[in-house]
């Protein structure tokens, strides 16, 4: 005899409900996105050429080149890690000249950065403020200058806040779950990051070591899938690091093995790296206008207390790591540049800015006492600014000083002509003890503050580090015709002939640029263009005595680093007219 048939289950009434609740929520994280994409388009107007050389150019070449057209030989400069030149594909694709290709990145930075407001989202959910509290606090977050300052820019720090952030949800989802999707997400990202830039590869070794220790402490089966799932992205991104570095790189890249072999294994090493180090703590808890330092105390504190939970510890650990190992590991291998830089640099932990500030935005909302770590995280703040001064103070006076290497240490020192630590840190503890006081009125006050802090800081910083008069094109020809040719050797500074390589390579979209020895002679026939230094002292006709007659030349300078070189043009290729090219 057959079973009757079941009734047919009448769905919940809450169940609509709950359903239209998440659209809702959904069009909302959407159209924030939106908002956050409008906000940063606006605040790169005016960008039209790259100004942090030989980096930007070096993104952006390979990138080119990647799309099939012209490369070129940056070999000696710095390896720049292809990851984030694949996301400027689409921009090569969609136009050739390169003002126009640059204001494209920009926008793909806008694109790609304004998703950290949904992730920020997520991660104050995960950290336990409610979506009404956690949106407006998201979303203010987002717009810090750290997680949006190098969007300016053709550079990989424009999407390392988004990647570093969704990794550590992704791993987060893994270990409360088990979740293989979650996990295949996490190494995707991780190994993305390997070929984002170095800093990657601390991140990569601190994920596979998670995943291992949780393989022996929870979930042997899955973090054993896991780790096999990670071994193809490693394979991947190794293989594509290597692809454009014979590419672009033919006579291999600057090395620093050397040098950080060199610091981890001699005692002043240790000093300078343990210093330096601790100088990049410093100026990213600057960038976090102090919020990050609480963060920072909450998270050391739930990694020892023995009652956090398992999950909560080893994520904290994760944390705690990467970005000590990434502080310790670049200040150990960056050979003396000769500027303050070296002491206090902030880029290479702005990817963790705003973890650190949604973790303390968490605590100044869910913790009613909240003064200690604030305590805390002040004494340990000044005690580094104490140790910046110290170092910085007995710098010779000729030390080099650039204002995009200190956004946040400048605007809060007052001063964009050098370092005023102890200032500096006085006035991050005062904007960290305004946020104390609008946590008092609630969610909504601190979001506010918290918004209003950050649009005048990106306001200051982007009009006092503003490119006036920067140009896209540095070399003179009229039409995309004619070879482009480098004396080599150049003369002057090593830096000299990277940078200037670097933007006359980005700028001369049609053709491989050539090297050439003006000592040997002209350069080969159908060559229109030829780039030699221009010493201090020399006139501008005298950069090249061998020229052949009737080329003339135009001088072009970097301001920003006192650099100037000079191009010169043959009289039988069209001539853009105009005087200096300035830049």
């Amino acid at each position: 005899m057959t079973e009757p048939l079941a009734p047919p289950t009448s769905p919940s009434p809450e169940a609509p409900a709950r359903s239209r609740t998440r659209s809702r929520w959904l069009w909302f994280l959407v159209v924030g996105w939106a908002a956050q994409v409008l906000v940063r388009i606006a605040s790169a107007r005016g960008q039209v050429a790259p100004f942090v050389q030989p980096d930007e150019s070096g993104y952006l070449v390979a990138a080119r080149w990647l799309t099939g057209g012209p490369g070129a030989d940056l070999s000696g400069s710095a390896f720049y890690q292809p990851g984030y030149s694949l996301l400027l594909v689409p921009a090569h694709l969609l136009a050739d000249d390169p003002g126009t290709v640059y204001r494209l990145v920009l926008v793909t930075n806008a694109l790609v950065g304004a998703a950290a407001f949904p992730l920020a989202f997520l991660a104050l959910l995960r950290l336990g403020l409610d979506r009404v509290s956690a949106a407006p606090l998201a979303w203010s977050a987002a717009l810090l200058p750290a997680a949006s300052f190098w969007g300016q820019m053709a550079m990989a720090d424009s999407v390392f806040t988004v990647v570093v952030l969704a990794w550590l949800l992704c791993l987060d989802r893994f270990v409360r779950t088990a979740a293989l999707p979650a996990a295949a997400a996490a190494n995707l990202l991780a190994c993305y990051a390997y070929a984002l830039h170095g800093r990657g590869a601390v991140i990569l070794a601190v994920h596979a070591a998670a995943m291992a220790w949780h393989a022996l402490r929870r979930e042997r089966r899955r973090s054993v899938v896991a780790l096999g799932m990670l071994l193809p992205g490693v394979g991947a991104a190794l293989a594509f690091n290597s692809l454009v570095r014979d590419g672009l790189y033919p006579g291999g890249v600057l090395g620093l093995e050397g040098e950080l072999w060199n610091r981890l294994t001699s005692w002043s090493g240790q000093m300078w790296a343990l210093g330096t180090g601790a100088g990049q703590v410093w100026a990213l808890l600057t960038a976090t206008w102090m919020i990050g330092g609480v963060g920072a105390v909450v998270v050391v504190a739930r990694l020892a207390h023995r009652d956090t939970a398992y999950e909560d510890r080893l994520l904290a650990a994760v944390l705690l790591a990467a970005t000590s190992g990434v502080a310790y590991l670049t200040a150990a291998a960056l050979p003396d540049e000769q500027r303050f830089g070296n002491h206090a640099y902030v880029r290479y932990l702005s990817c963790f800015a705003l973890v650190y500030t949604l973790a303390g935005l968490a605590a100044l909302v869910r913790t009613v006492r909240v003064a200690r770590p604030a305590l805390v995280a002040t004494a340990v703040f000044a005690c580094l600014g104490l140790l910046v001064w110290a170092r910085v103070s007995r710098l010779p006076e000729d030390y080099g000083y650039l204002g995009h290497d200190f956004p946040e240490v400048g605007l809060l020192g007052g001063f964009w002509g050098g370092l005023r630590p102890l200032w500096t840190s006085l006035t991050a503890s005062l904007l960290l003890l305004l946020f104390l006081g609008l946590r008092r009125l609630g969610p909504r006050a601190l979001a506010t503050g918290l918004l209003v802090v950050n649009a005048l800081a990106m306001l200051v910083i982007t009009a006092a580090l503003a490119r006036p008069g920067t140009t896209a094109d540095v070399v003179p020809p009229g039409a995309p015709s004619g070879g482009v040719a480098i004396a080599r050797p150049f003369g002057g500074h090593p830096n000299l002939f990277l940078i200037v390589r670097a933007r006359t390579t980005f700028s001369v979209w049609w053709t491989e640029l050539e090297f050439f020895d003006p000592r040997q002679g002209p350069p080969r026939p159908g060559v229109c263009s030829v780039v030699v230094n221009w010493p201090g002292g020399t006139a501008l006709d005298a950069t090249w005595p061998a020229h052949p007659q009737g080329w003339r030349a135009r001088g072009a300078e970097m301001r920003s680093r006192k650099l100037r070189w000079a191009v010169w043009s043959s009289p039988g290729c069209p001539v853009r007219p105009g005087g200096t090219v300035r830049g």
